[in-house]
């Protein structure tokens, strides 16, 4: 199993630089996606780089903290990315805490079944992680 991981590793990377020679066509999808959910967050830490009251009017517009990305059209770039192919990892980050986007675990789901075996990395404080939201992520593995 190993060894057809890296025989696929190696095909994308093949496809990654026919790409870059080519200059005009993609031959595979990103191997990263990232996807900044939602800038919405419970803590206002010293150290963020979008909150800090250290910022003062360089901190992120208090109607920018607002804004969260709508579930369909996460699910459309999952899509689009999904039947590209090369995904390895997806990074579920934003100017906020992930855990504030009402559809995270559904998000996270949906990830799982579009594109199968791909790293999910979040970028959370944990405090708004409960027992029964930590079961379901342990669940979709």
């Amino acid at each position: 199993m190993e060894r057809l991981r890296e025989i696929i590793r190696s095909k994308n990377e093949c496809l990654v630089v026919a790409g870059a020679m080519h200059t005009k066509h993609a031959f595979t999808g990103p191997q990263v996606l990232h996807i900044d959910l939602t800038n919405r967050c419970n803590y206002d830490c010293l150290a963020c780089w979008c909150r800090s009251p250290l910022l003062g009017d360089k901190a992120m517009p208090d109607w920018e903290k607002k804004l969260t990305l709508p579930l369909p059209i996460i699910r459309g770039v999952i899509d689009d990315i999904a039947e590209m192919g090369g995904l390895e990892q997806v990074k579920l980050v934003g100017g906020g805490e992930p855990f504030m986007h009402p559809d995270i675990v559904e998000i996270i789901a949906y990830i799982k079944e579009k594109i199968g075996k791909v790293d999910i990395d979040i970028n959370t404080n944990f405090s708004l992680v409960t027992k029964d939201v930590a079961t379901r992520l342990i669940e979709l593995n």
